[in-house]
């Protein structure tokens, strides 16, 4: 089973209320992450998830809900017709929450024998079959250290019309903490995809690979949202992890336009978020070698070291395959 080193008295996880619909006993293939803030969508992505799977009974699932109250579509696991499938839930008030880094570590933290991960947002779609062609295009890659990651083609709820396309990611520009930011970029031939496949960013909002990426990449609970997938990204290179673009679309994900969404975000209902952004800005910077620890705020380097780059490959070597460099937030190609 996976072991978390991180102390959870610092981070408000004690608080967190767990259900379990899995069997103890039994060993499942595949263990789905997902952290859901206030989320209607969030049923609607569970049934999805396991009525289109080839193999629903091999897939475990846990899900934290951050939730409120005031929220007329949260989930009740007891009476739910979920319950038949093999999901953990998590439940925790809404306001105790620390970011989404925090809720996707503590849902890294429940992985127990299974071989695959899969990690994605609480608002996606599923193409038929999905499980067994993700595991089919993992081994294609020959490589015993791949992940398969990008950001997905958008879908609109309740529009069943689902627009396949195979998508690299690409950096367009940099963050005010010297994080990249990405874009979507469709692939449309088959030499065009050669060329682009490996393109080494895991997008947070969907990546599956071999589950020991866990042990060997612990999520950081002290980032808070900017910042995140430069994090993940980077430690999983330094450790000879290699990220592909999948070849098929498998999944699809509703992406959020704030004049056309009522759902709530965390930084719409804490008014800590700010305090926490800049926290972990500074944990991004230091991380990225922009500033050093004795710049940085204790609070914004705590357990820092249970979160460091891998020696195998170094962050140069990153910047100098991708054609970008932090500091100077420069892209050369």
């Amino acid at each position: 089973m996976f072991r978390s080193k991180i102390p959870i008295e610092q981070l408000n996880y004690d608080k967190i209320k767990i259900h379990s619909f899995s069997k103890p006993s039994k060993k499942y293939k595949i263990f789905v992450s997902i952290a859901s803030f206030r989320d209607e969508e969030l049923e609607s992505t569970l049934i999805d998830l396991y009525t289109k799977a080839k193999h629903p009974e091999s897939i475990r699932t846990f899900c934290l809900m951050q939730t409120s109250n005031e929220d007329p579509f949260n989930i009740n696991p007891y009476t739910t017709k979920l319950k038949i499938f093999s999901i953990d839930f998590g439940e925790v008030n809404a306001t105790l929450s620390k970011g989404v880094c925090w809720a996707r570590a503590l849902c890294q933290q429940q992985l127990l024998n299974e071989k695959y991960f899969l990690q994605i947002d609480s608002h996606m779609r599923f193409a038929q079959d999905w499980d067994a062609s993700l595991v089919e295009l993992l081994h294609e890659t020959e490589d015993s250290k791949a992940i398969l990651s990008c950001y997905p083609p958008a879908y609109q709820p309740n529009n069943t019309n689902l627009i396949p396309a195979i998508i690299y990611n690409k950096t367009i520009s940099f963050e005010d903490n010297h994080s990249p930011k990405l874009k979507g970029h469709i692939i449309n031939s088959d030499l065009e995809y050669e060329k682009h496949k490996l393109h080494q960013w895991i997008s947070a909002g969907f990546f599956f690979t071999y589950a020991n990426f866990c042990k060997e990449i612990p999520y950081d609970p002290y980032h808070y949202f900017i910042g995140e997938e430069i994090d993940i990204t980077t430690r999983a290179y330094t450790r000879n992890w290699n990220s592909y673009a999948p070849k098929k679309c498998l999944i699809w994900h509703y992406y959020y336009i704030k004049e056309d969404n009522t759902r709530v975000l965390h930084w719409d209902a804490d008014s800590n978020w700010i305090r926490l952004s800049q926290l972990s800005d500074e944990r991004v910077k230091l991380k990225l070698k922009i500033i050093t620890k004795e710049d940085c705020n204790d609070e914004s380097k705590k357990n820092i070291d249970l979160f460091k780059l891998g020696e195998d490959r170094t962050l140069e070597d990153f910047q100098s395959e991708l054609g970008i460099n932090f500091k100077n937030k420069s892209i050369n190609k």
